[in-house]
């Protein structure tokens, strides 16, 4: 599934656009000296997070996320899907909850597939092989536990 758009010029699978966004800020922080998009949150630490699917929208040619949550516990993030953009099948090391927010959702897990609507969770066991594919615009939340943590 291609991340980006024409607007970017670019359209990289998901695998490699987060290798790259890792591998920038990896080398351009320390270089510019700035602080990394994506800054951990102290697991000992609370937080209010509002409004965060604002500037999230589900446009037609994207799959956009945002990072709310992220330290050795636990991550949380959201996903704007536009109509039939997916993520092919791969796997997380971390149990995931995932929440349908608004849309419809085709997903797959170990071959079984089911279409969830908004308020729908799944959960998945750590390396459990599953894909996403959105049926209309839609929004997910996903959120990550490290069950070793």
């Amino acid at each position: 599934m291609p991340l980006g758009g024409p607007e970017y010029g670019v359209g990289l699978d998901t695998h490699t656009a987060a290798a790259v966004a890792c591998l920038l800020v990896r080398v351009l922080v320390p270089l510019l000296g700035k602080e990394p998009i994506i800054k951990p949150t102290e697991a000992s630490q609370s937080m209010i997070k509002e409004s965060v699917l604002d500037g999230l929208p589900a446009t037609t040619d994207a799959t956009t996320s945002k990072v709310v949550v992220n330290n050795s516990v636990l991550r949380v993030v959201y996903f704007a899907f536009g109509a039939n953009q997916e993520l092919t099948e791969h796997t997380s090391p971390r149990a995931v909850v995932m929440t349908v927010l608004s849309g419809q959702i085709a997903f797959t897990v170990s071959a079984e597939a089911a279409t969830l609507d908004a308020g729908d969770v799944i959960y998945l066991a750590p390396n459990e092989p599953h894909s996403v594919k959105a049926i209309t615009d839609s929004h997910l939340q996903l959120v990550m536990v490290d069950t070793e943590a």
